[in-house]
């Protein structure tokens, strides 16, 4: 009596755990494959991770046909710059704790890397008062840009130019055509932030929408590299605008601040003579125009000096 009477009290709690065993195993959801493959550019780092849910952890991921150059696989991650663009077909398999396996096929696409966006800042409604006239670099980094906006009723107040730190810049104002014309290089590549803003105002007794003039301004984009991005053309000067070209403002900015290291004397050699044919001429900083060995805003002000500056209606350098 006594052995039937431990058997009986040990009978619900096996009922009990085998009962438990059953709703887990009916709350339990199949394994699922959920990979979605965003699309990539030229130049610019791509990432994604590979994901699923469901099943019994932990999950096995393997990644099956060609990524393009400069993209890797390693762990559920594909990650890296693209190198080449194009349509790459990929398979994509998961396997879990219980051998269950779930595969999907997808398409990676890489295309060219569209250009940053340049957002103007001004009053949607006319206008008979000075109002702030904003830039502002954003989706992706850039390394400078060129613009041409014409302000068609609307004279820039220069004296209230402002442009962030990183930029060097070169601005003319042409007030016979009534174009505000900014060639500006990065000191390094910047995105999602204001580069400068200028005050505005109508010319006298006019009213003026700012959209009007706004929608038609010139935008060249010049990548991190440094490249004209989405193969946009430069915006010439012509030969008569001066010396300048935009490719000498870039190497300025790329160079800021940088100083030309002065070798070191030879400690014992004895002095040698000229060798034939001359001497290697001196190293020297891309940007440093006047050839002191630092590249700084006595430079900048050379660069814009080597504008003809009458010819756009801004004083020249000996007026300033």
């Amino acid at each position: 009596m006594r052995r039937l009477w431990l058997l009986g009290s040990l009978l619900p709690v096996v009922l009990m755990a085998c009962g438990s065993d059953n709703q887990s195993n009916q709350s339990r959801q199949p394994l699922r494959l959920t990979v979605r493959f965003d699309p990539g550019y030229l130049d610019e780092p791509y990432s994604t991770t590979l994901t699923a849910d469901g099943g019994v952890r932990p999950y096995r991921f393997t990644l099956e046909g060609n990524l393009p150059k400069g993209l890797t696989y390693s762990n559920g991650r594909v990650s890296g710059t693209p190198q080449e663009k194009g349509s790459f077909e990929l398979l994509v398999s998961v396997e879990d704790a219980n051998l269950s396996v779930r595969t999907q096929k997808v398409t990676l696409v890489i295309g060219d890397t569209p250009p940053p966006r340049l957002d103007q800042v001004f009053p949607l409604a006319e206008v008979t008062d000075p109002f702030p006239y904003l830039l502002r670099v954003r989706e992706r980094e850039a390394r400078g840009f060129q613009a041409q906006l014409p302000l068609r009723g609307l004279k820039p107040d220069l004296e209230s130019f402002r442009a962030d730190g990183s930029v060097l810049y070169v601005l003319r104002y042409d007030e016979a055509r009534g174009v505000l014309d900014i060639d500006a290089a990065f000191t390094t590549p910047r995105r999602d932030f204001e580069a400068f803003r200028v005050t505005l105002a109508p010319l006298p007794e006019q009213r003026v929408r700012p959209e009007q003039s706004f929608r038609e301004a010139r935008v060249a984009f010049y990548d991190r590299n440094g490249k004209l991005a989405a193969n946009a053309p430069a915006i010439e000067r012509t030969p008569s605008e001066g010396r300048y070209r935009y490719s000498d403002l870039e190497a300025l900015a790329r160079n800021w601040g940088r100083r030309l290291q002065a070798p070191n004397p030879p400690q014992t050699a004895p002095e040698q003579p000229p060798q034939a044919g001359g001497q290697p001429a001196p190293a020297r900083l891309e940007g440093d125009l006047n050839g002191d060995g630092v590249v700084d805003t006595k430079d900048l002000e050379a660069l814009r000096a080597s504008y003809a500056w009458a010819s756009v209606g801004a004083p020249s350098s000996t007026e300033r």
